[in-house]
């Protein structure tokens, strides 16, 4: 008989443990729902804490090492200094939604900004293989191609290759730039790219001047002499400038033609 592909995943859904537990305060106490959906809060109040301790892992969580964020881009892997990350493989619920709406490739493109984001939180860095070989159980090519639609959807998981600005990888900055131009605010370039609201400023600000030394005529070398930052994001940020700078918003425009209009107006008082 062939099973209907809702019910299929109906099924999956009253496997979890969450429902495990809400059914059997049900049907045991004679709870109305909303009181054994309470219960099951405090229960993960009380006991999550216990259960995600260094000694136990909660339900669809694994152990994972992978290289420190204080290692810089030309430490090999092979010597690198490695940090261990706790991070959710099956996130119960959530995860066969997305695989019930979105397929196999929406889920493992969730699962790639999920780990990236988890193993990026607790000072962790993972890369393409990682991904590929040692948790998702896939081709190079299929995570490459995953985080190609993913950047292209507006978000970028905190790779080593990104965060590192290793490699042929568009830089993260040069994303959150993009981003920033085209209207996000910072708590919503806080949420993609799971940076500081200081890093974000950081990054902003340094594009601003990029521009203004540009307008200075500023041989290229120079400004990221001046800016302690690498010729090919100078170049990469003078690029995104001149893609973006009759199509970005007026008003993120004015805060970049501001900075140079203010600077000209001073040097026209003092002359």
């Amino acid at each position: 008989m062939k099973v209907n592909k809702d019910m299929k995943y109906d099924r999956l859904f009253f496997k979890n443990l969450d429902q495990q537990f809400i059914k059997r305060i049900e049907n045991g106490m004679g709870c109305a729902p909303f009181i054994s959906e309470a219960i099951l809060e405090v229960v993960h109040e009380i006991y999550f804490p216990l259960i995600n301790s260094p000694d136990n892992l909660a339900h669809g969580k694994i152990r994972f090492n992978c290289v420190s964020q204080s290692e810089g881009s030309s430490t090999p892997i092979s010597e690198a200094k490695q940090v261990t990350v706790t991070l959710t493989f099956d996130a119960g619920e959530s995860d066969i939604k997305i695989r019930k709406h979105q397929g196999v490739q929406g889920l493992r493109q969730e699962r790639i900004i999920r780990l990236c984001t988890e193993a990026y939180n607790q000072g962790g860095l993972l890369t393409v293989e990682d991904l590929a070989y040692r948790i998702l159980n896939t081709g190079e090519r299929t995570i490459v191609r995953d985080l190609k639609t993913i950047r292209e959807k507006g978000d970028n998981p905190p790779l080593r290759s990104t965060i590192k600005d290793m490699g042929r990888t568009i830089s993260h900055k040069v994303l959150i730039i993009k981003n920033w131009l085209k209207g996000d605010e910072l708590s919503d370039l806080k949420r993609k790219y799971s940076h500081s609201f200081s890093a974000i400023e950081n990054y902003v600000n340094k594009f601003k001047r990029v521009v203004f030394l540009s307008h200075e005529k500023k041989p290229i070398e120079q400004i990221a002499y001046l800016l302690k930052i690498s010729k090919p994001l100078a170049e990469s940020y003078l690029d995104l400038w001149q893609n973006y700078s009759k199509t970005a918003l007026p008003h993120r425009k004015n805060e970049v033609l501001e900075l140079i209009g203010a600077t000209r107006e001073t040097k026209k008082k003092k002359g």
